[in-house]
């Protein structure tokens, strides 16, 4: 997970100055994959960013770390969240994307960085690989599918809450302040 989560956040970040860069020039194309994009991929960065923590932090370790690193994330999001505000307040809404693309690039470069190249982790276990799992544990099954509700209804929700804040701010600067304050 350690790599392909540090090369996820470069292509995340990669992607949002590319979308920044077309806003301007095909913004009917550039707004849904805009919102495809942070929709779906800052979901699986987020638990990637998790995966590579259980996967390179022995588990004493983790008791320890994990609740710091979680209230050192709550904080980051609350400043994030106020500085998408300002920035959008500042230089308009298409620099939150730039914010956005660089936070990721700055999140891979640490994790290339920081996180370790494996060579310490025990061998795999002779156990069920993945697929064979899911094919042959129900309770797998149960889980994946409760995890898919689970995330499509929350991507419903989100799109109605930002379909009427839309009707509410109207485009623009109004609405990326409210969503950012909010998030």
């Amino acid at each position: 997970p350690s790599r392909v989560v540090s090369w996820s956040f470069l292509l995340s970040g990669l992607l949002q100055l590319a979308e920044w860069a077309a806003l301007p020039i095909a913004p009917r194309a550039a707004a849904p994959a805009v919102y495809l994009h942070i929709a779906a991929l800052t979901a699986i960065l987020g638990s990637g960013f998790w995966s590579v923590l259980g996967e390179e932090i022995h588990l004493r370790d983790a008791k320890k770390l994990f609740a710091r690193i979680a209230a050192w994330g709550t904080g980051g999001g609350i400043l994030g969240g106020l500085a998408a505000e300002r920035m959008g307040a500042w230089f308009g809404t298409d620099s939150v994307l730039i914010q956005l693309g660089v936070s990721h690039l700055i999140c891979a470069a640490i994790l290339r960085r920081f996180v370790s190249t494996g060579s310490h982790r025990p061998a795999r276990s002779a156990g069920l690989s993945p697929w064979a799992a899911l094919s042959q544990v129900p309770y797998l099954n149960t889980l994946a599918l409760l995890v898919l509700l689970g995330a499509a209804s929350g991507s419903a929700l989100d799109f109605l809450f930002k379909s009427q804040a839309r009707d509410v701010f109207g485009p623009g600067a109004e609405l990326l302040r409210f969503l950012a304050l909010f998030h």
